[in-house]
């Protein structure tokens, strides 16, 4: 993640790029199970984060191809709702 405030008057922007958020997602999901017996909370959170990182993953490559080609319907999508 990385934060700036150039071009927003002083209030942070935050970015989230893909792959980087794909890949801390799949650090949590190693990170939930491993400290010992996991609770059912903990593998909750293991299998969002596992979903949660294959969806970002898998998405990124059709992204920079075209933002249109990860939307329900390309024809009809709209950037601004992207």
């Amino acid at each position: 993640m990385t934060v700036s405030e150039e071009n927003n008057g002083g209030v942070p922007e935050a970015s989230f790029p893909p792959v980087q958020n794909g890949i801390d997602c799949l650090a949590d999901v190693t990170g939930h199970p491993s400290l010992g017996q996991p609770s059912p909370r903990n593998l909750m959170y293991a299998v969002l984060h596992l979903q949660a990182a294959a969806e970002v993953l898998l998405k990124a490559r059709p992204v920079q191809e075209h933002w249109s080609l990860v939307s329900n319907d390309p024809g009809t999508a709209k950037h601004e709702r992207f």
